[in-house]
């Protein structure tokens, strides 16, 4: 029931999505690809889960400003997808499991250009 509830509200073009997974179990539920697609969505707040990247590797989050990450299981390649497709992305808080390496610029001369 909660994947149908959560594949409506994403075609229902919502705005901010904050989800936590209840209990103290130490497994992490995936989420519907249909949550990549979420082109309209500006805050996404998730805890608890696992996010793997669409077999396609279909992620449009066009207009995601805020992304908080906490306690969730990801990996490089989703994280560089997330990076390319959230082009307006204003606020990242990561707090995850499953990354050995995080880059976020090519040179420490990009690093150094990027806006404060």
């Amino acid at each position: 029931m909660f994947i149908i509830g959560l594949k409506i509200l994403v075609t229902s073009n919502i705005k901010e999505l904050i989800l936590k997974k209840g209990g103290s179990d130490s497994s992490f539920d995936s989420l519907p690809e249909e949550l990549f697609v979420a082109e309209g969505l500006n805050i996404l707040n998730l805890c608890g889960f696992k996010l793997e990247l669409p077999p396609d590797h279909g992620i449009k989050f066009s207009s995601l400003q805020k992304l908080r990450l906490t306690d969730t299981y990801l990996d490089e390649q989703l994280v560089q997808a997330l990076c390319a497709s959230c082009i307006g992305l204003e606020n990242l808080r990561l707090c995850c499991r499953g990354l050995a390496n995080l880059q976020i610029a090519e040179t420490e001369d990009d690093l150094a250009n990027l806006p404060s």
